[in-house]
């Protein structure tokens, strides 16, 4: 099969498995897409037991290059981390080189690269070959900050943000286009020289038909569930959860939290009395348990993977006035905004619980807005439209 468009997974992580969500689970559903218009072909590290190819469809073709996806996702420390990372400056992209020059024989079009470590030797090469780059950035750090509040960095982070910064805008000064995920992003990259003109920025996606509202078994009457989908690190918010968690359970005893995800707040969350720890939760039984809170709480500066399949369970979503939320949240239309403060999120959620009306106006606008704004078929579209923008320069 000639192949039009050659996806590089970042290194970290396989596809298909969704372990980490997030970048690998986005460009799995935009290649996806994209295969109903061109041939597609994925490379991935493996994980487990090797495979060297996988047939998705007649258009799309998962191929695994012998190296090693990270065993545990998150890594348990940032040393095995870096360790990682190294070898996929030194290892991994020389197989995608030689991928790519392979490629380039069958006429391989572009190129879509998802991480500036794994992906600048392999721009070099595409760039000499004259084959057209994507890049895709789907993180906000080192970018921009993260953190709602101010939060204390280690050196060795500021020392390897230093270090994929330096990486980073030197790829995305030779790329043709980059796509990110939001405008905080966008800004941070412009930053460092590289022209806002070819900076795109296309939301994350959802599968409106899989992550619906579904009916659940009812309950007491009484109880108000609040649900946070995420990793519980600092970066999500998870302290400021925490903080919630606890002083609600006097201000709000009607409230219980329940928690979708893991991290190394964990061990705090499992004691509370209000607290439903759930943990990881499968792709395919997820919607089931949005479906069964009443809304969900949002501690970043905008919407990751989480919100959006939210808003697509019906379920409105209250966050802090920061960042981007006050652009994608309609304050009393989807979700309800408020001041960076745990009293302000207490006065939100008490508003909710006292008003139904409210609350079911916010839950079928919350729908509404993830068919509109960000099914899979309207996010492929989007990206369909900068690849041919790409392919049409000269």
């Amino acid at each position: 099969m000639t192949i039009d468009i050659l996806f590089v997974f970042p290194g970290a992580l396989e596809a298909l498995t969704r372990r980490g969500g997030g970048r690998e689970e986005r460009l799995l559903r935009v290649a996806i897409e994209l295969s109903n218009s061109f041939h597609v072909l994925i490379i991935s590290p493996f994980y487990g037991r090797y495979k060297k190819a996988i047939t998705h469809s007649s258009n799309l073709i998962i191929e695994n290059v012998y190296f090693s996806a990270l065993k545990n996702y998150p890594p348990k420390n940032r040393f095995s981390s870096i360790i990682h990372s190294f070898s996929i400056i030194l290892f991994y992209q020389l197989l995608i080189l030689i991928k790519t020059v392979e490629l380039k024989k069958d006429s391989l079009k572009i190129i879509v690269l998802s991480d500036a470590l794994s992906g600048i030797i392999p721009t070099v090469v595409a760039k000499l070959l004259n084959i057209k780059i994507v890049y895709y950035e789907g993180n906000i750090p080192p970018w921009a900050d993260p953190y709602i509040f101010p939060t204390k960095i280690s050196a060795l982070r500021k020392l390897w943000r230093s270090f994929y910064l330096t990486v980073g805008s030197t790829l995305c000064k030779m790329v043709d286009a980059i796509i990110v995920n939001d405008g905080l992003t966008r800004e941070g990259i412009s930053k460092y020289g590289i022209r806002k003109s070819k900076i795109f920025i296309i939301r994350p996606g959802v599968d409106t038909k899989i992550f619906r509202p579904i009916s659940v078994a009812t309950r007491l009457k009484t109880e108000f569930l609040i649900g946070f989908i995420g990793r519980l690190t600092e970066e999500k918010g998870a302290s400021i959860l925490l903080k919630l968690c606890k002083i609600a359970i006097n201000t709000l005893p009607q409230v219980k939290f329940m928690i979708f995800g893991d991290g190394p707040y964990k061990k705090y969350f499992e004691t509370l009395q209000n607290v439903k720890y759930i943990g990881w939760v499968n792709y395919y039984t997820l919607p089931k348990w949005l479906s069964s809170v009443d809304i969900i709480l949002s501690f970043q500066k905008t919407f990751g993977m989480g919100e959006i399949e939210a808003l697509s369970c019906g379920k409105p979503i209250i966050a802090f006035k920061v960042g981007e939320m006050p652009m994608l949240i309609q304050d009393r239309e989807i979700g309800l905004l408020c001041p960076p403060r745990i009293e302000s999120l207490i006065e939100a959620i008490s508003k909710l619980i006292n008003d139904e009306s409210l609350l079911r106006k916010l839950s079928e606008k919350a729908r509404y807005e993830a068919i509109t704004h960000y099914d899979w078929k309207i996010v492929g579209q989007q990206w369909r439209t900068v690849i041919e923008t790409v392919l049409q320069k000269e």
